[in-house]
């Protein structure tokens, strides 16, 4: 029996034989490859818009750079970890990004946990770097005396309160650091592991879950919203968890469209934002409509 399929159904099919003949005829790829690209591409077409400034996809690929490059002064290998607890910001797409672009991995910790939750994922994480933001630097203190982790391999980004603590501050490294593309960048594959996404932890400990650079660009996003330089894209979600980043961020990146994302969900300003931004497709989760 023959199947018939709608004009979307065909058009669907289609892109996605697209994309799987060209990731089966070249398997490097990975999201730090395809930034460099639309930075090449697209230099001067927005690549994310954060609060109430935008960065550009070369920018974004030159901070990126640089946190690449700081990185390989430190020795990263591919394969190790750093493991990340930010809540959404600019830097959190550099950092993520430039990882990626020198085979690292990214560990993303939810800035919710706590106490014996917030310990279990830092040690399952196995990093060897840690990065932390200002609004996270009072829950990893409560538990910094119980990991294994030496002052010298933690760094501190995005302090906008300037608090104090003994930690290295990344953003001052970095302003000194070169911003040309790293050598490493096209030496990814698909099968590397890239990122780990934890669940929630609702149901015990938290547990990370392997996004390798195939997973973390999922082509579903790009597919199902039909994402093109001219969209742009807005989530309210954190970008610690898989919707955001892999049906959000990363499809964005395939798309070479543009971001729109803020630090918290917010159901007064949301859509302010969407008109701010320019959105043209939006991302929710569980019960987010009904708060709109």
């Amino acid at each position: 029996m023959e199947i018939q399929l709608t004009t979307k159904e065909k058009d669907y099919l289609e892109r996605l034989e697209e994309i799987v003949k060209n990731r089966t005829e070249n398997s490097n790829l990975s999201l730090g490859i395809m930034v460099e690209q639309n930075a090449e591409n697209l230099p001067d077409h927005t690549a994310f818009l954060f609060e109430d400034s935008s960065w550009t996809w070369q920018s974004l690929n030159q901070e990126s750079n640089k946190v690449s490059n700081f990185f390989l002064t430190l020795g990263i290998e591919s394969g190790d970890i750093v493991t990340i607890m930010m809540e959404n910001s600019a830097e959190f797409l550099f950092i993520t990004t430039g990882i990626n672009k020198i085979q690292g991995i990214s560990s993303l910790i939810n800035i919710n946990q706590r106490k014996q939750a917030l310990i279990h994922a830092f040690e399952i994480s196995e990093g060897k770097w840690f990065i932390i933001d200002g609004s996270s630097l009072k829950a990893f203190n409560e538990v910094f005396d119980d990991l294994n982790i030496a002052k010298e391999n933690v760094f501190v980004s995005n302090n906008l309160e300037n608090l104090e603590h003994p930690f290295t501050d990344l953003r001052k490294i970095l302003d000194e650091v070169s911003q040309d593309n790293p050598d490493t960048t096209f030496k990814s594959n698909l099968r590397d592991d890239s990122t780990y996404i934890f669940t929630s932890g609702t149901t015990g400990l938290p547990k990370a879950a392997v996004q390798n650079n195939a997973r973390l660009l999922n082509p579903f996003g790009m597919l199902a919203l039909k994402l093109t330089p001219k969209d742009v894209l807005y989530s309210p979600l954190p970008l610690y968890h898989s919707l955001s980043m892999i049906v959000g961020w990363a499809a964005v990146v395939q798309g070479g469209s543009a971001f729109g994302f803020r630090k918290r969900f917010s159901a007064s300003e949301f859509w302010n934002d969407v008109k701010k931004f320019g959105a043209t497709c939006c991302l929710y989760i569980g019960e987010v409509p009904r708060y709109l």
